[in-house]
């Protein structure tokens, strides 16, 4: 019985940390992360919104957090894997909603209607593949929120997930006083090195972080950029 809990163990590794990531040119999708003096360091938000826009040597990228909700439907309720996420997470995995429609930027805005984004085995499963789902509402974390997408089926990205949440603008404009992280997916630009791509993003990230080290919101120490695959990454 431990050989063949042991094997299963191994197999369910296995295919989540190295089998290819199954989205369309999954082998280009990287993760960013950092180092702090060389030690393992998450991405702390407010350096990564603020040196985004003059990132030249990425093709694409965006952020996310994830974490588990709570979907309550009438009185049953059941936790699923979620990801906050930017209007442009569908898009660089390739896929669009099989109903209705992806997130726009008004989805971000504060006071924008709350939505959701689910899978197709939640549309199956609690809502019995019902076609006129989009529009409905449902309770996600104790909050109502209307249903705009439902995703192909065993569609997952970016860390098995199953609720798609819009990242609210209080993650996006966090502020420097106040230490926060993030999740960063990203493609390098064609002719751009990953070598190349790190030290880009290391020279625009690290003053921002020494100044937060003067403030004594982080640590003391060098911020330096670390991309790797999404699966190693997990």
């Amino acid at each position: 019985v431990l050989f063949r809990s042991s094997l299963y163990t191994f197999g369910f590794l296995y295919g989540l940390v190295y089998n290819a990531l199954q989205i369309p040119e999954g082998d280009s999708v990287r993760v960013l992360n950092m180092q702090l003096d060389g030690e393992r360091y998450s991405v702390p938000t407010y350096e990564f919104f603020e040196a985004r826009d003059q990132i030249t040597t990425l093709e694409e990228f965006g952020a996310f957090e994830s974490a588990i909700s709570r979907l309550s439907i009438g009185d049953s309720g059941r936790n699923y894997p979620n990801a906050l996420v930017e209007p442009n997470i569908f898009e660089f995995s390739r896929h669009q909603p099989l109903l209705g429609r992806s997130f726009t930027a008004d989805d971000l805005l504060p006071g924008a209607p709350p939505s959701v984004v689910i899978s197709h085995q939640i549309w199956q499963n609690d809502w019995q593949a019902d076609p006129n789902v989009i529009g409905k509402e449902i309770r996600v974390d104790g909050k109502m929120r209307t249903v705009v997408g439902v995703m192909p089926e065993n569609y997952r990205f970016p860390s098995n997930t199953q609720i798609w949440l819009p990242l609210p603008e209080s993650i996006s404009r966090s502020k420097a006083d106040k230490y926060n992280r993030i999740r960063v997916y990203l493609r390098v630009r064609d002719g751009v090195s990953e070598a190349e791509a790190e030290r880009e993003i290391s020279q625009l990230m690290n003053p921002i972080f020494q100044q937060g080290v003067k403030l004594g919101v982080n640590f003391e120490g060098e911020l330096t950029a670390h991309i790797e695959s999404m699966q190693k990454a997990q």
